[in-house]
């Protein structure tokens, strides 16, 4: 799988799941993104597994409320009634009653400068002013810590791309940092929204973080897309069996990549000319 890297790399839109799965592991960014390992992966817990799911149906419902489509729960699915109950928590939190544009499930890619990146937004609300919220729905049972989301890859991309390439969705066809604001929001915990601003000098400081990150794994050769550091990391990765020969002990989806993973080449999304 060595032939032809390099064209693969040069061809590559980078992601935040990708990014920190480079920062994670460069091996498994490797299997993943450059050989095309991808696969099917479970929890072995069911309740994990049905914690899981459930996440990944309320992405829809929100999908479907945004774009106003029916939100109706079958009374059959796995976890109907809690769905109801997050469905209507978010219909009190951001309903679609607001005028402005929603962007439910956007797209956004860019390519500036040699630097080629792309995100899937859970719902870009545009005011009548040209402001930007950007939400991302989070259902884990346990609510991360701020400084956890602040220095994550996910805020860094998602809020750096918007003010680069969002520019075709707002009056005036540019976005002013001062003017996106990006939300994770969990229906377990319909109060316990986390805002984050943003800043012209965090957006210089966030374009240097992603074009380190970017140059780094561009300038890696094959073999030097090494295992992790941590062990810890190795014993939950999906890839075990190719790197030492067993099986994990068990694996940590995080679901936020997992959904990432339905578009893992992203030819559907629109790439912003420049």
């Amino acid at each position: 799988m060595e032939e032809g890297y390099r064209a693969r790399l040069q061809e590559l839109y980078f992601s935040q799941a990708s990014l920190s799965t480079f920062r994670t592991c460069p091996r498994k960014f490797r299997y993943r993104y450059i050989d095309g390992l991808f696969w099917p992966r479970q929890y072995e817990d069911p309740e994990k597994q049905a914690a899981l799911e459930r996440g990944q149906a309320f992405h829809t419902l929100a999908q479907r409320y945004y774009a106003g489509l029916a939100t109706a729960v079958p009374e059959d699915l796995d976890g109907a009634e809690e769905l109801a109950e997050w469905l209507l928590a978010l219909q009190a939190y951001a309903p679609r009653t607001r005028a402005g544009t929603y962007l439910p499930e956007q797209h956004v890619r860019m390519n500036r400068d040699g630097l080629r990146l792309q995100a899937k937004y859970d719902l870009v609300y545009i005011d009548p002013s040209g402001k930007v919220t950007i939400y991302d729905w989070k259902t884990e049972a346990t609510l991360p810590r701020r400084a956890y989301l602040q220095a994550s890859l996910q805020t860094v991309v998602y809020l750096f791309l918007f003010v680069e390439a969002g520019g075709v969705y707002v009056p005036g066809g540019q976005v002013r940092p001062e003017d996106v604001s990006l939300v994770y929001w969990n229906p377990r915990f319909p109060a316990g929204a986390l805002t984050f601003g943003y800043t012209a000098a965090r957006h210089r400081q966030y374009a240097k973080v992603i074009r380190q990150l970017v140059d780094n794994i561009l300038g890696c050769d094959y073999e030097a897309f090494t295992v992790a550091a941590d062990e810890r990391v190795c014993g939950a990765c999906e890839y075990h069996p190719i790197c030492f020969g067993r099986r994990a002990a068990g694996e940590e989806i995080e679901e936020d990549e997992l959904l990432a993973e339905e578009f893992p080449d992203w030819d559907d999304a629109p790439e912003i000319p420049y």
